[in-house]
């Protein structure tokens, strides 16, 4: 919904061009095309998942308007370089904050480059107001024009904040180390003997086109909400750079390793980790032995979205994307792992690809 809100009030003439990393999640270039604007893919840095600057400055026409640089798995985007672009082709800039609350580009926030930028707070996220969102904008009037469409969205009821509650706990319950180990890991091993991962699928939506914007998105943060995220506001530097030296931890120490792609952070860029992502050429395989070796792991839930069918009218090659996406596979980055815990899911990688 920040998105919506962010293109309508920026005034955008329908079929602007609007340029986007493929790797992202659908319903951002799903919400672009309902809106009536052009969603222009760009392909992806193989290791950091982040835009490709270079193609996406090839890619502008006389109707690009805009540029999306998305903080992909908590790290920046070199904002240096978007706002050069930005400045000498008279782009505006959206920035996508969904994963990036507390990451920094040379010591400035993401969400404080750009025009605009938008925040997700849902359960997954290491800020989380179990639901909702934020939007920055440096434009006062742009800012006006946000709140006035906001006006008469109401408070998200007491049954939903209660089940996003729930859904928190259990999380956070899941990752408790006695939990997974005597419950949680035996049953997805079950699970997975079928096919099946109850966590991931959970999460998941159905990938398909926005025919209309569903009516549980025209909601505003309950009190209950936004003292859940006022809370955290005192601890996220801390969490974040336990998250940024567990990231940092298993990349120092898996690289090199046989058949597996570790992630890059780009200098200047302060990675927050909200994922750890590595490439493997049989992920299924890890993903298994990984489980038996008690270390859980997920797919994640963005999409190559240059190959989607839903997007065939604005397909492009953005091969990086579709390798990554085929190839990826999330290690546990989580702030209450210790030292103990990150060596044992090293261990227990170069042991599956068979590395000592």
């Amino acid at each position: 919904m920040g998105l919506s809100l962010a293109l309508s009030a920026l005034g955008l003439e329908k079929g602007a061009e609007i340029l986007l990393p493929s790797l992202t999640f659908f319903s951002i270039p799903a919400m672009i095309a309902y809106m009536g604007f052009v969603p222009v893919f760009i392909d992806i840095e193989p290791t950091t998942y982040l835009l490709d600057l270079d193609q996406a400055e090839r890619r502008i026409t006389p109707k690009t308007r805009a540029i999306i640089p998305t903080h992909l798995y908590g790290q920046p985007v070199n904002m240096d370089h978007v706002l050069d672009i930005a400045d000498r082709h008279g782009l505006i800039v959206i920035e996508d904050c969904a994963q990036s609350c507390g990451a920094r580009f040379k010591g400035k926030r993401t969400g404080s480059f750009g025009d605009i930028g938008y925040f997700t707070f849902g359960p997954t996220k290491p800020f989380t107001t179990l639901g909702g969102g934020m939007i920055t904008c440096k434009d006062p009037k742009v800012a006006e024009k946000i709140r006035a469409a906001m006006h008469d969205f109401t408070p998200l009821g007491r049954v939903d904040v209660l089940k996003a509650a729930v859904k928190g706990a259990a999380m956070k319950m899941a990752t408790n180390r006695s939990l997974f180990g005597s419950f949680l890991w035996p049953a997805l091993r079950v699970f997975r003997v079928f096919g099946k991962d109850p966590i991931e699928e959970s999460f998941r939506e159905p990938v398909k086109p926005i025919t209309g914007i569903p009516a549980h998105y025209f909601r505003r943060l309950t009190s209950v909400q936004s003292d859940v995220g006022a809370s955290q506001l005192q601890r996220i530097d801390r969490l974040s750079a336990i998250r940024h030296r567990n990231g940092k931890y298993l990349a120092e120490r898996l690289l090199g390793t046989h058949d597996l792609i570790v992630p890059t952070v780009n200098e200047d860029a302060e990675h927050i980790f909200t994922s750890f992502v590595v490439q493997t050429s049989d992920r299924q395989y890890l993903s298994r032995e990984l489980l038996r070796m008690g270390v859980d792991t997920a797919t994640g839930y963005m999409s190559a979205c240059s190959d989607l069918e839903m997007f065939r009218d604005y397909r492009t090659e953005c091969p990086n994307a579709s390798l990554a996406i085929a190839n990826m596979l999330h290690l546990p980055v989580y702030h209450t792992l210790g030292i103990k815990e990150l060596e044992y899911i090293v261990s227990s990688v170069k042991k599956a690809l068979d590395v000592t």
